[in-house]
């Protein structure tokens, strides 16, 4: 498993589990049409 450390790595997947200490609230943000995502910055120990 590959370990992302710079800023601006990213990650891709269907479903990714993560761990930290704070969690910001959901942003969300617009996609195509009706769909839309959340966006989450995980904060103090990040795993």
């Amino acid at each position: 498993m590959a370990t992302y450390v710079k800023k601006g790595d990213k990650i891709k997947g269907e479903r990714i589990p993560c761990e930290a200490r704070k969690i910001s609230n959901p942003i969300p943000i617009p996609k195509s049409g009706r769909h839309k995502t959340q966006q989450i910055i995980l904060k103090n120990n990040a795993e």
